[in-house]
């Protein structure tokens, strides 16, 4: 997903958990994000993602690539064949792949699984098949695929681990003061802002799930409200604020 979309599926999900979010209309702008028309004027939404490293690294541009690889396979995938599955990636190295490399690579596990799938037509839901490794580029460690019924959705996904960091009272108040710099400008369209802190939750990089001292923690805060979003367990956290 690109970053507009990136955006949109986390404020949908948002929007569905907050109880109090005020009816409107809703714009997926920039500067903020989102704009909610109201009565007593623009509620406007800033989203923002948080890492575990404060800048980018190495670990968090690979999964950010894996992630690109398994989407173009996926697709390819689905536009040649009707069979639902389930699939579990795992790489065996970190290497930084060019667009041109993700494509070429996301097309030669289509093809691989594909292929796959056709041997599969005969085996029951839910049985696990391994690709031969012989079959799978060297940055490949393995691939297991399972048949699911018809009516449910693919669902691709990449083994990982990673440690959990649970005090982030330095990581999220780092992440406000980022935006705070932002905050006059946004009020230049909206009559409110609100700030919405996103971790993934599915890649190490975004391990992240505050402990009670971090969710107790008074932070600094211009924006009217201030919330954490564990996207990966839809667990929504409005977060104590002053000026």
């Amino acid at each position: 997903m690109n970053t507009k979309q990136i955006e949109y599926d986390h404020f949908n999900r948002f929007k569905q958990i907050c109880g109090d979010l005020p009816d409107g209309f809703v714009l997926h702008k920039d500067k903020p994000d989102f704009w909610i028309e109201t009565f007593d004027g623009i509620l406007g939404i800033e989203h923002t993602l948080v890492f575990i490293s404060k800048k980018p690294n190495p670990r968090q541009s690979y999964e950010s690539q894996i992630d690109d690889v398994i989407s173009i396979a996926k697709e390819h995938v689905e536009l040649n064949s009707c069979s639902k599955t389930r699939a579990y990636f795992s790489f065996s190295h970190f290497t930084t792949l060019k667009k041109k490399e993700r494509i070429d690579l996301g097309i030669q596990l289509a093809r691989v699984i594909s292929t796959t799938l056709i041997r599969m037509e005969s085996t029951s839901l839910n049985i696990p098949i391994e690709i031969e490794k012989s079959e799978l580029p060297e940055i490949v460690n393995s691939i297991r695929l399972l048949k699911i019924k018809d009516d449910l959705e693919n669902y691709w996904t990449c083994i990982r681990a990673g440690v959990v960091l649970n005090h982030c009272v330095e990581l999220l108040q780092n992440k406000i003061d980022e935006k705070a710099v932002l905050y006059h400008k946004y009020l230049e369209n909206c009559k409110k802002i609100w700030l919405l802190i996103v971790a993934h939750g599915t890649q190490p990089s975004s391990f992240i799930q505050p402990d009670i001292e971090s969710l107790e923690h008074l932070y600094k805060s211009p924006f009217g409200r201030t919330y954490y979003f564990e996207a990966g367990f839809s667990k929504l956290h409005s977060l104590k604020t002053e000026k």
